[in-house]
């Protein structure tokens, strides 16, 4: 074994605890959005209607249709090019990429502090 092929396996598992943090946070989502639905919905079935008012029929209803919504964003943090670009343009979010990667620029990438080659960023033009 060589160097590179210790790199690439190591780069390899993260990949794959990166799909699986954004997997069990999909499954997590959909749990908890999806339960109080549930739960409203076997109260009207077994015939505890009395307990149900519109206000409580509709808030497990709207937190139901909004992990849909969420989904998309959660794919999208957990890519890296994604996480590298919200880093740059709101650096006030927080988000730390540990292995940036450059952004994509119409231009050419000679004095931007990228070096091509080696799929490094300089911090002098940040």
């Amino acid at each position: 074994m060589n160097i590179k092929s210790l790199s690439a396996n190591q780069n390899a598992m993260s990949v794959e605890i990166r799909i699986a943090k954004a997997a069990m946070t999909i499954y997590m989502m959909y749990v908890f959005s999806w339960t109080p639905y549930a739960t409203v919905s076997l109260l009207g079935t077994f015939n505890y209607r009395y307990m149900i008012t519109p206000f409580a029929s509709m808030i497990p209803c709207c937190c139901a249709k909004l992990v849909s919504c969420l989904d998309p964003w959660v794919y999208a943090a957990s890519h890296p090019k994604y996480r590298a670009e919200l880093e740059r343009r709101l650096p006030w979010l927080g988000v730390r990429e540990r292995n940036a990667v450059p952004s994509v620029n119409s231009g050419s990438n000679v004095g931007d502090g990228c070096d091509s080659e080696t799929g490094t960023i300089s911090m002098t033009n940040c």
